[in-house]
């Protein structure tokens, strides 16, 4: 797993205390004042950042189970290794709403030449 850097609601209140001095120098010059803005800034951004980085991974993984439960699909009907072939193409799939009509059309498919046809449907 990927390690992130280390931001906390500390960092955002000190880069956002930094630019509410900068570039709001007349609306409050009381630092208290200031620091509680950049507090309650730092705080708002830190919770959109966990929502968004949440979002990013349940995305994430409705991916990796659509292609994954794709390829067992296929795997369990054809040959694994002629399924092999075509996984390249199904991994580089980013779009999740492909990926999950891709599923049923795996599952219906009479041939791997006739899922290979729906998957490439896009591609011309």
């Amino acid at each position: 797993m990927q390690e992130l850097p280390d931001f906390t609601i500390e960092h955002f209140a000190d880069r956002s205390a930094k630019w509410l001095f900068q570039y709001m120098p007349n609306v409050h010059t009381d630092e208290m004042v200031v620091e509680t803005m950049a507090q309650s800034m730092a705080e708002v951004l830190f919770e959109e950042g966990k929502v968004q980085g949440i979002e990013q991974g349940i995305e994430k993984e409705k991916r990796e189970s659509a292609i994954r439960h794709i390829l067992v699909v296929l795997k369990t009907k054809f040959a694994a290794d002629i399924v092999n072939v075509l996984t390249p193409a199904i991994e580089n799939i980013s779009d999740v709403e492909r990926l999950e009509q891709l599923l049923p059309a795996a599952v219906e498919a009479q041939s791997l030449e006739a899922f290979a046809r729906i998957l490439h449907e896009d591609d011309s």
